[in-house]
């Protein structure tokens, strides 16, 4: 489950992505990354992943936070995520990738949105 409150601590951007699957390989952090429409801004890092951030994710948008987070609980690999708006600091062009990913790749989708 990805919630609102969900938080960046203190440490590497690598350190953050992997809390959940310390093993993941760096393929799987980009291709999780990609999906989630952060590696751009990673890879203008000059110390890309091993970029140290504060705690809570001080100094970075709240785009980027959302998507940071979104990618950790995707390297998880679990079989239901549940999003308590994740992309709500995502613009549309980087929604898009994302649900279209999700729907033709090995995750099914059920987007529910509140009426």
């Amino acid at each position: 489950m990805l919630t609102q409150e969900a938080r960046l601590f203190h440490g590497t951007l690598r350190e953050n992505l992997i809390l959940g699957r310390p093993a993941a390989t760096d393929d799987e952090i980009f291709s999780v990354l990609t999906l989630c429409g952060a590696l751009e801004f990673v890879r203008k890092l000059p110390l890309g992943l091993e970029h140290v951030i504060m705690e809570g994710g001080l100094g970075l948008s709240g785009g980027q936070r959302q998507s940071l987070l979104l990618a950790r609980t995707l390297l998880r690999d679990p079989n239901i995520i549940l999003l308590d708006e994740p992309t709500s600091f995502s613009t549309s062009e980087r929604k898009r990738p994302l649900w279209n990913s999700w729907r033709s790749g090995r995750r099914s989708n059920d987007d529910h949105r509140h009426a």
